[in-house]
């Protein structure tokens, strides 16, 4: 079960970052909402407004860490591809500060979770190095898929 789990989210989750990129080049700052703000819309019911603010909160760079944990427990467990995808995409986009938060989320016990925090590492890729001892303790056991583990560790250790 777990393994169509996981390949249904590498297939389903694959992260766009000209998706975003080209958000943020037109994201202005001064005329959204506050990180605060866009942290309490994570909890919406509506899953497309929950997913706009995972994404408007990628583009406040390092001001938006506080929001990194809240952007996993309320987006990367929604079964919904897109929405999954554009999660693991908004929070690797942060890069190295999402990184400690996806230690801790390596976790959770949401198999959901943990698959596509897997995959936010391994779009993080080197940056993610912190990672690495994390990834190589859950390596094989069960609840992990070892394939997808195996692929972030190389992921993260090639060189950029």
């Amino acid at each position: 079960m777990l393994s169509v789990l996981v390949s249904a989210a590498l297939l389903l989750a694959a992260p766009s970052p000209s998706r975003l990129v080209a958000h943020c080049a037109q994201f202005d700052v001064s005329a959204r909402p506050s990180v605060a703000e866009l942290i309490q819309r994570l909890d919406l019911a509506d899953l497309n407004e929950r997913s706009a603010a995972g994404d408007d909160l990628a583009c406040y760079g390092d001001a938006a860490a506080p929001a990194v944990k809240k952007m996993i427990s309320q987006l990367f467990n929604t079964g919904i591809g897109e929405v999954n995808g554009n999660a693991i995409e908004a929070v690797a986009f942060l890069g190295s500060i999402a990184v400690p938060a996806l230690i801790e989320a390596l976790d959770d016990p949401a198999p959901l979770i943990r698959i596509n925090t897997i995959e936010a590492l391994r779009s993080i890729g080197p940056p993610a190095a912190p990672a690495l001892r994390a990834l190589r303790d859950r390596r094989g056991k069960p609840g992990y898929d070892i394939a997808l583990v195996d692929l972030t560790i190389r992921t993260i250790e090639a060189k950029p």
